[in-house]
C-alpha cells in the first residue's frame, strides 16, 4: 500500500466495531494504527452512518458503517390496514395492525373501579373510566395510548346502542387514523355485578 494513499471500505448491515476493526485491519495488511471517530457523512439519502478512521503515519483507512435509518422506514410505527374487500371499520377499529419490533405491553382487562374502588354507575362512565384506567397503565410502562395494536371489549347486556359512547371514548383516546384492531363480546356478567364494561389492550414500544 502506497503511503499517503486513502483507502475506504463500506461495511453494509450495520455491522459492530469488531466487523469494522476486521476490515481496516484487512485493508491495512494486518498492521496496527490509531483509531479516531469521524464526523458523519451521509452517502445516500434515508442512511445513517457512522465513521472511523485508521491511521499508520500518514497511510489512513476511512470505514464507514452503515445502516437504514429506521425512522425514513417507517418500521418503528405500526401500519394499520383497512383493505377494500372488508366493511368499513374505520370509525370503530382497524381491521388489521402490523406492529413494529420492540417491547411489548400486555394491559389487563380494566373496568370502572376508580382508584378509591368506587364503580362508575352508568355504563357509558364505565366505558370511560376504564379505558382512563388503561391510559395510566401504560403510562407506568412508558408506553402511549397511539402505541396501542389490539384491545378486546366485553359488554354486558350488549345492544347496538352502545357502539355510539365506545366510539366516543375510542375517538377520544386514539388517533383517527390509528385505531386499534379490536373485539367486541357481549357478555352475561363481569367480575362484580356492578360492572358492565370491561377492556384489555396490548401496545408495542417500538424498539431502537
Amino acid at each position: 500500500m502506497a503511503r499517503g494513499a486513502e483507502h475506504e471500505a463500506l461495511a453494509v448491515r450495520q455491522p459492530g466495531r469488531d466487523v469494522v476493526r476486521e476490515i481496516a485491519e484487512a485493508a491495512l495488511l494486518g498492521r496496527h494504527g490509531t483509531w479516531a471517530p469521524l464526523p458523519s457523512r451521509s452517502l445516500s439519502p434515508g442512511a445513517q452512518d457512522r465513521h472511523w478512521q485508521v491511521s499508520i503515519g500518514d497511510v489512513r483507512v476511512r470505514i464507514a458503517a452503515r445502516r437504514a435509518h429506521r425512522r425514513n422506514e417507517m418500521s418503528d410505527a405500526a401500519r394499520h390496514l383497512n383493505p377494500p374487500g372488508l366493511m368499513d371499520s374505520r370509525r370503530f377499529f382497524s381491521q388489521a395492525v402490523i406492529a413494529p419490533s420492540g417491547t411489548t405491553v400486555y394491559v389487563a382487562g380494566q373496568t370502572g373501579f376508580r382508584v378509591d374502588r368506587s364503580i362508575a354507575p352508568t355504563k357509558e362512565g364505565q366505558m370511560a373510566q376504564a379505558f382512563e384506567n388503561v391510559k395510566i397503565a401504560l403510562e407506568a410502562a412508558q408506553a402511549r395510548m397511539d402505541q396501542v395494536v389490539s384491545m378486546t371489549v366485553y359488554i354486558v347486556g350488549y345492544t347496538e346502542a352502545d357502539l355510539e359512547p365506545l366510539a366516543r371514548c375510542t375517538a377520544a383516546h386514539f388517533p383517527a387514523d390509528r385505531l386499534p384492531a379490536s373485539t367486541l363480546v357481549p357478555v352475561p356478567r363481569l367480575a362484580r355485578d356492578e360492572l358492565l364494561f370491561e377492556v384489555s389492550m396490548t401496545a408495542v414500544i417500538p424498539g431502537p
